[in-house]
């Protein structure tokens, strides 16, 4: 997360102010004679002075009028203002001035957000008012703390969204407006009275961590290897390293020169694969100044990086650059704190002038190797590799850093010129550009959105086993994940629909042979994930692979089907029909586990997933009284999965008459007969007439599960709802309790359960909107697909062009774009959300056998014209354009229609 400015609270952050409003409350108490102490005063901080005042007079027999009131605070005040010309700018507290130089150096808007209307006076008798770009006392605001009036006004002056703040509190009630604001709540002081910050420390001379905060980490990713850092492009905490294969690789690579951090550091360019920093060494007490550039990128199971370091000051420096490196080939489950294990013999290490090799055989028996080379000589001392540097005014010395992971029999890639990698890896994703569907649109915004999106896209994409398939996301979830990958696939038809044949057969691959019920394997199941770390290959943790979804298997089949619609490739579909017939059994027999019609699911071990749908998580199958539901649980979107799933193995088994003429007929007929039968079931059984909405799932005791969420919106993709019930669901689905103003809730506001910054109960997935978006082109909700469409590109600005995996269920009118702390970015069915939401706005149409391409599009308000290039259905490749022109929506094709 990028942030752009910080907000200070004053007393008790910038300045020991509070003494003297608990003097002056002081006197003031006893001139009145009331009892009053430092326990009552804790209660007024944060809030304003009327406030405190009725704090106060809690302890008094008599009853105040309004005006004696507001004459006791105005004497309270003037007793405060005695006391505060005391201040000079040696009250400063610690840490402070030192946070405010780095954040003024950065570029980093600041402002004062003080309950105070003296906040001028103190600033300027501390010596640090014009410090800051904006202050808000309280003359300028309505409502005191805990209310966010104070932070959002402050960010409004600024000109930074809330979102992109950072604020800083000593009080409870200051801490809980920040949130409310949508900030990073920073506290200063008692974590138990703080406990509601996202991070507390004890006083500002810890500001190293702010920075850090500021500084953002950084993650670069191509094919199955990444890397994670501070904002300095380095590794020193528990959360970062270089992974590959489910196993970090570098625990610690920690740059200093001469034993010193760097003052600041500034990401100066910044792609998927690459990034650029500057970093800047200076001593306060001469004039040293160091420059450091470091450019990286990862090619080939290498991460490379290129160390540029300039002297700027006026006279030759020696400097020592230490590079501290470490290897502890933990498991990715270990790092990510969810599952401690047993690991194999301790990680050996050999050192050598150009070369450090970390060495680790696990318990699995597998040898994981980590061979960092220098292109300089290096030193070994202290743990450290260091590189001594002469440099005269104005020069440079230059050195490179090139990081090679293995697994078991694993050739080391060759190493490339720094530059010729650079280019090569550049030269993959302008030619993955080429291969996709080229959009171009009259909204920048969306233009931004679309190409990060394609750059997300290719940067997900794995080799993986000869199989170009995208992983779930970046960093934690590198891998395959069945249903994540389909989607994705289904999501990207439009733009390069040679992503879903390669997700199709890596399904097929790993379809499941037999009965297992620690992993979940069925006959014809497709998976859920496949690891492949120590755990995974000890079996401390069961994904190698794990079956336990009950979404993917249908999945397939629909996503099978659409592929066919957009290729005619009639070959593939010969070769795919025992895996989709294998899948299509699954579906029947095990999918419906008590042979009522309906697909439910219950984990069959206890380390399995309770919840076995998209969303996953355990407390995310919930009434509305809020008890969460107990298995065997029937999804709603699954039964929509399971009738499309039907209607497509009827249309592809019409198209393959000839592989079995004689029972093609009764097959075809028998699957639609499965198909409405169901769907009239699911009106039956989920229909709820009281809330005029589809019920979320069905229970063990085929109760519904009948909260409001936007489960049923996925059924208007699948086409399982007839028309008079789609309307209430569409109506529903953009209504304030389901739409925040940035998209579709996953659940309802009126929910007893609900909570914005969950995962499932009331956030927003930009995924979810996509597949809801789809359904409306369907049924022909133009005006709700345009408003999820305008609301999700809004969003994106607040990304900085790009759609996490999830944000906050907040309410756009009460409260602003707020981050989901933990949501992956880039992630493979969020980067793809753009292409399905602009195949919905087209209403595109495919049949690529019959060499049907047809339109049926609508404009959002925020766009009025649309170019796509090289839309590729069959063999052909497709010009249009789309343009309303005077309050008409027309199209037409250049070529290849």
């Amino acid at each position: 997360m990028h942030y752009g400015g910080v907000i200070f609270d004053l007393d008790g952050v910038i300045a020991d102010t509070a003494r003297f409003h608990y003097e002056a409350w002081k006197k003031l108490a006893d001139e009145l004679g009331i009892y009053f102490d430092k326990k009552t005063n804790e209660r007024l901080k944060g809030i304003g002075r009327m406030e405190s005042l009725d704090i106060i007079l809690e302890n008094s027999n008599i009853s105040y009028t309004l005006e004696q009131k507001k004459y006791y605070a105005e004497k309270k005040n003037e007793y405060y203002k005695q006391f505060i010309q005391t201040l000079t700018p040696d009250d400063v507290l610690p840490g402070v001035k030192e946070l405010m130089e780095i954040l003024k150096r950065k570029g980093i808007k600041t402002a004062v957000a003080s309950a105070s209307k003296n906040a001028p006076t103190v600033l300027n008798k501390l010596g640090i008012a014009s410090e800051f770009d904006y202050i808000v006392d309280a003359s300028r605001i309505r409502k005191g703390k805990p209310d966010p009036e104070l932070f959002l006004t402050a960010a409004i002056n600024i000109g930074v969204e809330p979102s992109e703040c950072i604020g800083i509190e000593d009080s409870a009630a200051g801490i809980e407006a920040i949130k409310r604001a949508g900030m990073f709540a920073v506290g200063v002081g008692d974590p138990k009275i703080l406990k509601k910050a996202d991070m507390v420390l004890k006083d500002l001379k810890d500001y190293g961590k702010i920075v850090d905060i500021i500084s953002e980490n950084i993650t670069i990713n191509n094919d199955r290897i990444f890397i994670v850092t501070d904002g300095k492009g380095n590794i020193k905490e528990d959360r970062y390293g270089l992974f590959y294969k489910d196993t970090r690789f570098l625990s610690k690579y920690d740059l200093e020169i001469d034993g010193k951090k760097p003052k600041l550091s500034k990401i100066t360019s910044e792609k998927n694969f690459s990034k650029e920093i500057s970093i800047e060494y200076k001593e306060d007490d001469n004039d040293r100044i160091l420059q450091m550039y470091r450019k990286s990128f990862i090619y080939e199971n290498t991460f490379y990086e290129s160390f540029v370091l300039k002297n700027c000051g006026l006279k030759t420096e020696i400097a020592n650059v230490t590079l501290d490196l470490d290897a502890d080939f933990k498991d990715i489950f270990d790092v990510r704190g969810f599952a401690g294990g047993i690991y194999g013999s301790k990680p050996g290490v050999q050192r050598e002038a150009r070369q450090v090799v970390f060495e680790y055989t696990g318990l699995d028996g597998v040898l994981r190797k980590t061979t960092v080379q220098f292109n300089q000589d290096a030193r070994y001392e202290k743990n450290k590799m260091v590189f001594m540097a002469e440099l005269p005014p104005n020069k440079v010395f230059t050195f490179e850093v090139h990081v090679n992971v293995t697994v078991g029999n694993e050739k080391k890639a060759t190493t490339l010129d720094f530059y010729e990698g650079l280019k090569t890896v550049e030269k993959s994703f302008n030619e993955w550009s080429m291969e996709c569907a080229e959009v171009i649109t009259d909204n920048e915004r969306f233009n931004s959105l679309y190409k990060r999106s394609i750059e997300d896209l290719r940067s997900l994409l794995l080799n993986y086993e000869g199989y170009r398939i995208p992983a779930a996301g970046i960093p934690w979830f590198a891998v395959p994940f069945g249903r994540d990958s389909i989607v994705c696939a289904v999501q990207s038809l439009m733009i390069n629909p040679g992503i879903a044949r390669d997700v199709l057969l890596l399904a097929a691959k790993y379809q499941g042979l037999k009965l297992d019920g620690r992993s979940e394997e069925e006959p014809g199941k497709i998976f859920h994930e496949i690891r492949e770390g120590e755990f995974t290959n000890t079996g401390m943790v069961p994904f190698g692979p794990y079956y336990g979804t009950h979404d993917a298997t249908p999945l397939f089949l629909v996503l099978l089907h659409k592929y066919y619609k957009w290729t005619g490739d009639i070959e593939f579909l010969r070769k795919m029909l025992p895996a989709a017939e294998k899948a299509l059994e699954w579906v029947i027999s095990y999918g419906d586990r008590d042979n009522d019609g309906f697909l439910e699911y219950m984990k069959a071990d206890e380390k399995g997933f309770t919840n076995q749908g998209w969303k996953d998580s355990e407390d995310s199958v919930r009434a509305s009284d809020g008890k969460i539901a107990s298995p065997p649980i029937a999804l709603a979107e699954i039964q929509g999965y399971a009738y499309d799933a039907y209607m497509s193995m009827a249309e592809l088994y019409k198209i393959l008459k000839d592989t079995d003429p004689g029972n093609i007929k009764d097959k075809v007929e028998a699957l639609k007969n499965k198909a409405a039968a169901l769907r009239r079931n699911f009106h039956k059984a989920f229909w709820m007439e009281d809330k005029k909405y589809f019920a979320e799932a069905l229970d063990r005791n085929k109760r519904q599960v009948d909260s409001i969420t936007s489960n049923p919106g996925h059924c208007l993709w699948s086409g399982i709802i007839d028309g008079v019930y789609a309307k209430y669901v569409a109506d529903r689905l953009i209504s304030p309790e389901m739409f925040s103003g940035w998209g579709i809730r996953t659940m309802s506001s009126k929910e007893a359960a609900y909570d914005p910054e969950s995962y499932h109960n009331g956030s927003v997935w930009p995924h979810d909107n996509s597949l809801i978006a789809l359904g409306f082109s369907r049924y022909g909700f133009w005006e709700h697909l345009k408003v999820v469409f305008d609301a999700l590109l809004e969003a994106s600005a607040g990304f900085h062009g790009r759609l996490p995996e999830l944000f906050c269920g907040y309410d756009k009118r009460e409260r602003p774009l707020t981050q989901y702390p933990v949501a992956c970015s880039p992630q493979a069915w969020a980067a793809a959300s753009p292409f399905a939401l602009l195949e919905a706005i087209l209403g595109i149409r495919v049949d690529a056998q019959k060499g049907i391409v047809s339109l049926d599009p609508t404009l959002p308000d925020s766009i009025n014209h649309i170019t796509v290039k090289r839309m590729r259905v069959g063999e052909k490749l497709y010009d249009f354009e789309v343009e309303r022109k005077n309050g008409k929506v027309e199209y037409s094709f250049k070529k290849g229609a």
